[in-house]
């Protein structure tokens, strides 16, 4: 599919060959006013003595041509366009463009040649058709990936129904490709003009409009796909308001059964006191340590629950007798479209951990629900860490959900804390 991120305006033969007599009227009308001959006994204006009667029309005529460079997408001319041969004319007589806007145009602003990029100084442009060139095959790409991801997982990738009605107030994804292209072009245009108003000179703020718009696949590794989608939203008129929605896919959600997060209780034989097992995991996404529950992607062919046990033993070193099923969860319904199970996972025995090569877990922590719930109102806490007391975050929203799920189905006790408030409140 060719997604076109600009109005298309045709640069026709007529206009390669007024362009290319222009220019060369230009040429030789300067290299005259150089040498002081006048070519015509008539004057254009009292300012310019020297200039032939139809320069303003020439002049005129070049702005005409160099506006039409400007509103289109230079990489999508067709066969029949002259656009490439408008662009070798432009930069055969780059110097002569500057020379007559610096002797000229000085003197009488009505005969100024406008430039192409950036209206300030005249530059080259076959650079521009080439980087247009490599962002349509972007497009293209990322499209392509897009479609064949839909096509594989519409399950999981597409929505219906109410779901994906935006005059039902839902957020709309778009797949029909002329619709798609329409929302890519709106975008663009606002972006475009956006970054211009924003002091990006024209060139930079057409790549980066064209590179904010496109919608598809606009990256993807071994764990994450990141996607662009075309949306309509409800907006504030009947059409609604087009636009685009990033959001990012977990991998193993597409081709596995996706992740799976244990809250780990531990139970004292003699007291019965209850303990959560937490790991002190460096984490890279937000630049320190932090304290949470155990979690992971699932295996080829494991079940959640099976993934769960797997990564307690390997994160915690802790066996599982029973596993109960807490609720699906998503870390942020904004831009992931993760959601995961957390299971509450009784813990029988403990081993050694067994992490993987690319994990950085420094050691695993037992702490009762009083200690956690101080933990979360003071945002931390306190570990030695090499003998020196270190305030360890804790702000695992998982580990939070978990605990208040295994406390409303009664499979941990309420904190003293909740309780106490809970009677001060009845008082």
């Amino acid at each position: 599919m060719h997604i076109q991120p600009a109005p298309y305006v045709e640069i026709t033969q007529l206009d390669f060959a007024l362009y290319f007599d222009n220019m060369t009227e230009i040429d030789s009308t300067l290299k005259n006013y150089n040498e002081g001959v006048s070519p015509s006994s008539d004057a254009a204006s009292p300012s310019s003595p020297q200039l032939p009667p139809r320069i303003l029309s020439i002049i005129e005529e070049i702005n005409r041509i160099h506006d039409k460079l400007k509103k289109r997408d230079l990489a999508s001319y067709v066969s029949t366009d002259s656009g490439p041969h408008v662009a070798k004319v432009h930069n055969t007589y780059l110097e002569i463009m500057r020379s007559w806007n610096q002797k000229i145009s000085k003197k009488d602003r009505k005969l100024m040649i406008v430039d192409v990029l950036n209206n300030s100084d005249f530059a080259y442009i076959d650079v521009f058709f080439s980087s247009k060139t490599s962002e349509r095959l972007a497009d293209n790409k990322a499209f392509e990936e897009y479609q064949k991801l839909l096509k594989k997982f519409p399950e999981k990738l597409k929505r219906h129904g109410v779901a994906n009605d935006y005059t039902k107030g839902a957020c709309q994804i778009v797949y029909d490709p002329q619709e798609i292209n329409k929302v890519r072009n709106e975008v663009y245009l606002r972006l475009y003009e956006k970054y211009k108003a924003g002091g990006f000179p024209q060139g930079e703020a057409y790549e980066k409009a064209v590179s904010d718009s496109r919608i598809g696949v606009v990256y993807r590794d071994q764990y994450w796909t990141w996607i662009r989608d075309a949306v309509i939203s409800p907006g504030n008129t009947p059409e609604g308001h087009r636009h685009t929605y990033n959001r990012l896919v977990w991998n193993c959600d597409l081709d596995r059964a996706g992740g799976a997060i244990v809250l780990p209780v531990i139970e004292d034989p003699q007291t019965g006191e209850k303990k959560i097992v937490l790991v002190l995991n460096s984490r890279h996404g937000t630049n320190g340590f932090q304290l949470e529950i155990p979690r992971g992607a699932s295996g080829k062919g494991e079940t959640p629950e099976q993934a769960g046990v797997r990564e307690l033993k390997e994160e915690a070193g802790c066996v599982a007798s029973k596993v109960t099923n807490l609720g699906l969860f998503t870390p942020d319904s904004g831009a992931l479209a993760t959601v995961v199970p957390v299971f509450l996972a009784k813990v029988e025995s403990k081993t050694a951990p067994e992490c993987n090569e690319s994990e950085a877990i420094l050691g695993t922590y037992s702490f009762t629900l009083e200690e956690i719930d101080k933990g979360f109102s003071q945002g931390g806490i306190m570990i030695n860490i090499d003998g020196v007391p270190t305030k360890i975050p804790l702000q695992d929203t998982f580990l939070a959900a978990g605990i208040w799920r295994a406390v409303m189905e009664g499979l941990l006790p309420m904190p003293e804390r909740q309780i106490n408030a809970a009677a001060a409140a009845v008082d």
